[in-house]
């Protein structure tokens, strides 16, 4: 099972103490870069070229260089990965050249790009060059079909948060949900685990991108609370509230959630991996809220490493491309096997034990996407900060 393991404690101990040359290779200046690896070819038998599409122009390009950056921090702790990177830009185009001139260099795999819809876009070609295409989206809709969607699963998370919660006894919800594609994924997984718990959905409420709909979908959830609780007996149990986002949407939620004026103890705040960030910790109100994420202590440790090298603090995802570049090397390592024991790389993929990583164990199921063990974590007011109440499994 802990196949990328052994990654995770080489870049503990070797991080610091090894460089990653990056040198153009016959590319246009604004499409591709040629990052070579840290091991001299001539004492490895495969390598598994690798293809990495990422936003490095456009209004997500602050994302996607936290990503490449990522692949190249892993690459200085990994072998047997010859990497190329191309720019997915910001238009369809872009993203149909990029995947056009990764295809051209025959990689084992093809990592990206990091949206749903880009995906989309580049799908139908990976899938008649019959590459892996190993999206960054946590849309599962995309997956199927050649493409798996590597992205952190937030119905995953919320399941997870939901099966903690009713096993602590709370069996009465209220949902803060976007209104959008997003929003509409997550509802019936929600409505499912809260049906298996035996608990009740007591009421939803649905707000867009626009601060005057959280206002009024907060206000109402409040309101609602405060007519439940002000015929609680004292032993009632608190009821959870979920808020799937994060960022300045919960913040702005919370604002006019108001705890502060409801019965202490009352509900319970239940969110998802999206909460995993140090700004959460600041949202009034959020002290003691529960929320399913990847294991804190290896995260940190990634973020650590991270901010050593490059001097600034990345994305909550950028961990997945170093986790990438973690299992091409898996996929050069079983391709190469004896004869007669290797595996076709859709096998190795789609093995059941899966791998381990830098965010802990994964593996993707037959449907296309990612199944993680994730950590129940809290945010704990005294001192002020992440508690892990539950530990991320080490083995499906």
């Amino acid at each position: 099972m802990s196949q990328l393991l052994s990654i995770f404690f080489l870049a503990i101990s070797l991080i610091g103490c090894t460089t990653v040359s990056e040198q153009p290779k016959h590319a246009t200046p604004t499409s591709k870069t040629e990052i070579a690896p840290l091991p001299d070819t001539s004492t490895s038998d495969r390598y598994a070229k690798t293809a990495l599409l990422l936003p490095l122009s456009g209004p997500h390009q602050e994302v996607g260089r936290a990503l490449k950056d990522a692949a190249s921090l892993a690459l200085s702790v990994t072998d047997h990965v010859e990497l190329s990177i191309y720019d997915t830009g910001n238009t369809p185009e872009q993203a149909k050249h990029a995947m056009e001139e990764a295809i051209a260099g025959k990689p084992s795999l093809i990592f990206g790009p990091l949206f749903a819809h880009t995906t989309e876009e580049v799908k139908p070609l990976a899938l008649a060059a019959r590459i892996p295409l190993i999206s960054f989206s946590n849309n599962r809709a995309i997956a199927g079909r050649g493409t798996l969607s590597f992205g952190f699963q937030p119905s995953e998370q919320v399941e997870q948060v939901l099966h903690f919660a009713g096993n602590r006894g709370i069996s009465e919800f209220f949902l803060l949900l976007p209104a959008g594609d997003f929003g509409k994924s997550l509802e019936p997984t929600i409505r499912r685990e809260i049906q298996a718990l035996g608990g009740v959905l007591i009421k939803i409420e649905y707000y867009t991108d626009q601060p005057d709909t959280q206002e009024i979908a907060a206000k109402n959830i409040h309101d609602s609370l405060a007519s439940y609780s002000a015929h609680d007996a004292m032993e009632a149990m608190p009821r959870g509230v979920i808020i799937v986002e994060g960022g300045h949407v919960l913040a702005n939620l919370m604002v006019h959630l108001n705890v502060a004026s409801l019965p202490r103890d009352s509900i319970r705040l239940l969110g998802s991996g999206q909460w995993d960030d140090p700004a959460t910790l600041s949202i009034p109100g959020t002290q003691g809220a529960w929320f399913a994420s990847a294991s804190l202590s290896k995260h940190q440790t990634f973020i650590r490493m991270f901010t050593e090298r490059y001097h600034y603090q990345p994305s909550w995802i950028a961990s997945l491309a170093f986790d990438a570049i973690g299992l091409a090397q898996v996929v050069a390592q079983q391709m190469d096997a004896p004869q007669g024991s290797s595996l076709p790389i859709s096998e190795i993929l789609l093995q059941q034990q899966g791998f381990s990583g830098i965010d802990g164990i994964f593996r993707f199921t037959k449907q296309g996407y990612t199944e993680r063990g994730l950590a129940i974590i809290e945010i704990a007011a005294d001192p002020v900060g992440f508690k892990e109440l539950v530990p991320a499994p080490e083995h499906f």
